[in-house]
C-alpha cells in the first residue's frame, strides 16, 4: 500500500463497497440474507416478462435484465415498460403473514405467481432473492471482511458477523430442491443449499475466508453479543457447526448437496478444514483432508475423485482436462 498506487485504489475500492453496506442499521441489513419462506431461483421465468415477453433480450443480461434495489425488498422492475412485481407487498407480508396482503393481478407469495396463459409459474421473489445472494450478499461478505484486514475497524467485522450468524440461522435447512423455481419444476433432485449445487461452491469458498478474516473481532463484538445472547464462543461455534461443518458434510458424503465441477468443491472443502483447524467436531478437519486426499471409499462420481488420482485419470498427457476450454481453465483456476 506505501508503495504501489494500484494497491491503494484496490483497498479504497473495497473500502468504498464496505461503507455502502455498512451505512445500513442492523435490523435493515441483515436482508441480504434471504428467509426460508423465500425461493431462491436463476432466473424469472423462460418466457421473460409476464407483458412483454422475450423483449428483455434486447437488454444488457437478457432475461436477467430485471432491476432490483436493495432499498425496495423483493420488487423486480421490467426494463422494458418500467412496471413493478410482483403486484403485492411481499416485504409487508413476509412480515405479517397477512392474506390481505397478496392481492393484484401479479401477486407472488415467495414461491412463485400463476399467469393465465402460462403453465410454468413466474418467480418474481425468488429470482430477487437469487440475484440479491449473487449481486449483495456474497460481495458484501467479502468487501466487508477485506476492509476490516484493511483497517482493522471493528465496524466492518460487526456488520460481516452479523451476516454471518444470519446466514447459519437458516444454512442447516435450506434445500434448494425444495426452495427453487428449477428444483420444484423442472427436477427435483437439483440440490444445493443457499444456491444450487455447483454455484453453492461460490458461496461456501467467500463464507469461509470472510469468516476467517473477522473472527478475532466477534470475541470483543459486545453489541453481537447482547443482540444473539451467545457469547463470542457461542457465536463462532453456531457459524462453524451450522454453515461451514454443514458444507462439509454435503461435499464428503457422498449426497453431493454441494458439488461443482471438479475443484470447485475441494477447494471450498479446503477452506473449511483451514479456517477450522481442528479435528474436533464432525466432520473434523481430518476426515476433510481425507476425502480430498484419499477420496471416499467408493467414488460415485469424477468429481469425486481424490486430487492425486485426478491428476492420473482426469487429464490428458498434455496436462489439459477433458472439458471444453472454458470449463478446463476453471479447473486450473481451482486447482492452484
Amino acid at each position: 500500500l506505501e508503495r504501489y498506487e494500484w494497491a491503494r485504489a484496490e483497498r479504497d475500492s473495497i473500502i468504498a463497497r464496505a461503507d455502502a453496506w455498512a451505512r445500513y442499521d442492523d435490523q435493515t441489513l441483515v436482508r441480504l440474507v434471504p428467509p426460508l419462506e423465500v425461493a431462491r431461483c436463476n432466473d424469472v421465468h423462460s418466457s421473460g416478462c409476464p407483458i412483454h415477453g422475450d423483449e428483455l433480450m434486447k437488454y444488457p443480461g437478457g432475461l436477467k435484465s430485471w432491476k432490483m434495489s436493495f432499498d425496495e425488498p423483493y420488487k423486480l422492475v421490467c426494463p422494458v415498460g418500467g412496471e413493478s412485481y410482483p403486484a403485492n407487498d411481499f416485504w409487508q407480508y413476509l412480515q405479517t403473514r397477512d392474506p390481505a396482503l397478496l392481492t393484484g393481478e401479479y401477486v407472488d407469495d415467495g414461491f412463485g405467481c400463476t399467469v393465465a396463459g402460462h403453465e410454468k409459474k413466474f418467480w418474481f421473489v425468488g429470482f430477487y432473492a437469487g440475484e440479491m445472494t449473487r449481486r449483495w450478499l456474497l460481495p458484501a461478505l467479502r468487501d466487508l471482511s477485506q476492509a476490516y484486514l484493511l483497517t482493522g475497524d471493528a465496524a466492518y467485522a460487526h456488520k460481516c458477523a452479523l451476516l454471518l450468524h444470519r446466514l447459519a440461522r437458516y444454512y442447516p435447512d435450506y434445500f434448494y430442491e425444495k426452495q427453487s423455481r428449477y428444483g420444484l419444476e423442472f427436477m427435483p433432485s437439483y440440490r444445493g443449499r443457499l444456491q444450487y449445487h455447483t454455484w453453492e461452491c461460490f458461496t461456501i469458498q467467500d463464507v469461509t475466508l470472510a469468516y476467517d478474516a473477522i473472527w478475532p473481532a466477534i470475541a470483543e463484538d459486545t453489541a453481537l453479543q447482547a443482540a444473539t445472547g451467545q457469547s463470542g464462543d457461542e457465536i463462532c461455534a453456531w457459524i462453524e457447526d451450522r454453515i461451514l461443518r454443514v458444507a462439509a458434510g454435503d461435499i464428503i458424503d457422498g449426497s453431493h448437496r454441494i458439488q461443482g465441477n471438479y475443484g470447485m468443491h475441494q477447494s471450498a472443502l479446503l477452506r473449511c478444514a483451514l479456517v477450522l483447524d481442528s479435528d474436533e467436531g464432525t466432520p473434523s478437519r481430518r476426515e476433510m483432508l481425507d476425502w480430498l486426499l484419499v477420496g471416499p471409499e467408493k467414488v460415485s462420481l469424477y468429481t469425486d475423485t481424490p486430487i492425486m488420482d485426478a491428476l492420473i485419470n482426469l487429464l490428458h498427457r498434455d496436462g489439459v482436462p477433458f472439458e471444453s476450454p472454458s470449463y478446463n481453465c476453471g479447473w486450473m483456476t481451482e486447482l492452484e
